[in-house]
């Protein structure tokens, strides 16, 4: 018999008021429609996990008087794949410490268990929407073998334990893998969106390079070319942000010793050795996709910079200040760039904080990227105010709206730590303190 384990089950951490309050804010934005808090969630989860328009995921519910437990499934048919998604939201954060319901596990094995016999009954006791699912699951099979998968969403409490082996001691007949979500999960930087960018080397070519499963091209761009690469879409004399989100430090701006001595080699001779005076850039990409044979452009599947900002920036600042810089060389002026393919933040988080800088790096710009900061900014976001995470950050709100992420460790440290004499003069906040202070549990 096959062995069934909750997929994603531990160590993910139950919901803390942090989660909950910034997921709070994203379900109530997930739709104008006009439905209760519970109906937007179940909504909200099937467009972050699949990548549903809102008519498809309403297309999936299933919920409602004589739903068996399934309150949505959705039919991949080209994959052979059911999902069955049941979900709980707590609309009250003093109850995030409430369980996901154990009859919950009952009620979809029992479901399964029905529709995978083809028992005729099941229809008897079924909504409208649930019945067409299961004649859709019962005509899959006519064609072949199909893979459950089920999902439990929910914004507090995940299933106990002895649920989670009751359900798949009692599923291990099947073919069944089982998924958990929480705030946490539901939260992470996954929108759905597949930002392509292309970017084309020199004819000097490319080399890829393979190791572990991971996967890295590097070679020559020109200036010119980088340029159009960093220019947002709609308006190209601009520089586009969202290519740095994960870069530890983001754009300072030209009021810094490296970014000037950039800019003066951008606009003297020197511009023609820019290749071999210049660090390059490091992207990170979730997908890279090329044509192997032949010099053609590189796709590169929501990509980000993540060492190399001031370098990019710079030069992009440079090229848009005349567009003529770069045409007054025999040959233009290139950077070394190298893409590397990975969809795994933590280990995009570490390329960040390991690839080589020219800018010094300090403890603050190390943690700016961090799950928690990017947490706390999502939720006081929410809030109505703008928290300032990186040094390059600025608001355009009033000064009672504006949080920056130095002071408000040292008002942790002073108020709810207790540690005023340390707050004022540490440089630990970002250090050895850091864990205690943005502690989410606090």
């Amino acid at each position: 018999m096959k062995e069934v384990k909750l997929a994603n089950r531990r160590p993910a951490p139950d919901a803390n008021r942090l989660d909950w309050s910034y997921l709070d804010g994203l379900v109530k934005e997930a739709t104008p429609r006009e439905i209760p808090t519970p109906a937007k969630f179940s909504i909200y989860v099937l467009r972050y996990l699949f990548g549903l328009s809102e008519d498809e995921a309403l297309d999936a519910k299933t919920d409602g008087s004589g739903d068996r437990g399934a309150d949505a499934i959705l039919l991949d048919a080209e994959n052979r794949d059911v999902h069955i998604l049941q979900f709980k939201y707590r609309e009250v954060e003093d109850h995030i410490s409430k369980k996901f319901p154990g009859n919950s596990v009952d009620k979809i094995i029992s479901l399964v268990d029905d529709i995978l016999r083809r028992d005729q009954k099941i229809l008897e006791g079924c909504n409208r929407l649930l019945q067409a699912k299961v004649n859709q699951i019962w005509d899959m099979i006519e064609d072949g073998p199909v893979r459950i998968h089920i999902h439990f969403a929910g914004n507090a409490r995940k299933l106990e334990l002895k649920d989670c082996n009751r359900l798949c001691g009692s599923l291990k007949k099947y073919d069944v893998n089982v998924w958990e979500y929480g705030a946490a999960e539901l939260t992470k930087r996954r929108t759905g969106k597949r930002d392509r960018r292309r970017i084309s080397f020199t004819e000097i070519g490319r080399l890829e390079y393979t190791s572990g499963g991971k996967r890295m091209i590097t070679g020559v761009v020109t200036l010119k070319e980088l340029s159009a690469l960093l220019s947002h879409p709609e308006t190209p004399k601009q520089l586009d942000h969202t290519l740095f989100m994960d870069n530890v430090r983001g754009a300072l701006g030209m009021d810094n010793e490296v970014n000037r001595s950039i800019s003066k080699t951008l606009f003297s001779e020197d511009a023609a050795n820019f290749v071999f005076l210049n660090n390059g850039i490091t992207v990170v990409a979730e997908q890279i996709l090329y044509q192997a044979a032949g010099n053609f452009p590189v796709e590169m599947i929501n990509p980000q910079i993540v060492n190399g900002c001031q370098t990019a920036s710079t030069i992009h600042d440079a090229f848009f200040v005349n567009h003529a810089i770069f045409d007054r060389f025999p040959e233009s002026p290139s950077v070394q760039i190298r893409i590397i393919e990975s969809s795994d933040p933590k280990f995009t988080e570490q390329v960040a904080l390991t690839a080589n800088s020219q800018t010094r790096i300090y403890g603050r710009d190390l943690r700016a990227i961090d799950e928690t900061q990017l947490k706390i900014e999502r939720a006081l976001n929410g809030l109505g105010y703008r928290y300032l995470r990186k040094r390059s950050d600025h608001s355009e709100l009033p000064l009672g709206q504006t949080i920056d992420m130095a002071k408000l460790g040292q008002i942790i440290l002073a108020y709810y730590r207790k540690q005023p004499h340390i707050a004022k003069t540490s440089n630990a906040i970002f250090g050895d303190l850091y864990d205690d202070i943005f502690d989410l549990s606090l």
